[in-house]
């Protein structure tokens, strides 16, 4: 750990230095990729949006860097990964704090792809994933169709939600967070998740 506070200083300026120039060379790919023909054949996504009853419409209101998130095929490449260890690390730590019982449902924020949905409806448990995008949610929904998995997909403000059941456990991991932009923001977030939340002990 360092101990001079200036160091921390230091070690964040240059983690945001890092993240601004990513997420610039992630915007600026996505805009050369809208210039080329062959980028006609993603507005496929735009009438699948159209037809799909179960993923309920939410407000765009917070969306950062909407040019990635538009397009969830060229966000996939970028981000895709097994999130297995991370969903076991998830799991593990809510049977420690509930002696020893297991999660029976989970809610994915800012879910994106639904990673972590998708995983944890693979292993038989309720999962919900939730995006303000629907076109994350579309691309989402074709994915858990072809790993055939049931997952629940709500687009909505992840300041204000309300689920149809409430779940064991709500994670927002992967900057999900960072869409918040005040302290208004994300007191709202908490306390909308602790509202959804089951009263397992």
């Amino acid at each position: 750990l360092r101990s001079d506070p200036r160091q921390y200083d230091d070690f964040w300026w240059h983690r945001l230095n890092n993240r601004i120039d990513y997420r610039r060379s992630v915007t600026n790919h996505c805009r050369l990729v809208n210039q080329h023909p062959a980028y006609t054949q993603l507005n496929l996504v735009t009438s699948i949006t159209s037809t799909r009853s179960n993923i309920k419409n939410g407000e765009d209101q917070m969306a950062e860097f909407n040019e990635v998130y538009q397009r969830a095929q060229y966000y996939d490449i970028v981000f895709n990964r097994d999130v297995t260890h991370e969903i076991d690390f998830v799991m593990e730590v809510y049977r420690q704090h509930h002696n020893g019982q297991s999660p029976t449902s989970l809610l994915d924020l800012a879910c994106g792809p639904g990673y972590h949905a998708r995983n944890f409806a693979l292993r038989g448990l309720r999962a919900v994933g939730l995006d303000l995008r629907t076109e994350m949610l579309v691309f989402a929904d074709e994915l858990a169709q072809r790993d055939h998995v049931n997952v629940e997909w709500l687009s909505a403000d992840m300041r204000h939600l309300t689920l149809s059941e409430p779940v064991d456990i709500a994670l927002n991991v992967f900057d999900g967070i960072d869409c918040l932009l005040t302290n208004d923001d994300l007191i709202a977030h908490l306390n909308t998740i602790a509202e959804n939340l089951t009263d397992r002990v």
